[in-house]
């Protein structure tokens, strides 16, 4: 999963390629001092496979992560989610084994239930 703390060899690729465009070289050094050793052969087909998928383009011996495939995940994590809207007289009961678990799904309602409005602010420096 990407952003987790243990990453597979393609999804520490394509976080590694999300700032800049790396060689396979560059990218195999990157991960075998921060991760398990894998060898130049393993990258190879890894980076094979995500050109086929087209998650990542080739150009002479860089790589670089696509903009189409990059649009398409922020668009797909730009959706809303659902968040329970409750009529009257209806109920919603959850239960958390922890408060730790309550504050996240809290945290989740909230963020989920923000609505898009534009602030102004005002600043007056007279005293009245």
């Amino acid at each position: 999963m990407i952003f987790s703390p243990q990453t597979s060899v393609e999804e520490f690729i394509i976080e590694s390629l999300a700032s800049k465009n790396l060689t396979a070289k560059q990218l195999l050094f990157l991960h075998n001092k921060n991760h398990r050793r894998v060898t130049l052969q393993a990258a190879y087909k890894v980076l094979h496979k995500l050109v086929i998928e087209e998650i990542l383009l080739k150009h002479k011996n860089e790589y670089a992560l696509s903009n189409i495939w990059r649009q398409r995940v922020v668009s797909l994590l730009d959706q809303k989610q659902a968040v329970p809207i409750l009529g009257e007289s209806e109920s919603i009961v959850y239960s958390f084994k922890s408060l730790a678990q309550l504050d996240e799904y809290w945290k989740h309602i909230q963020e989920g239930a923000k609505e898009e409005s534009e602030v102004t602010y005002f600043f007056c420096p007279h005293q009245y």
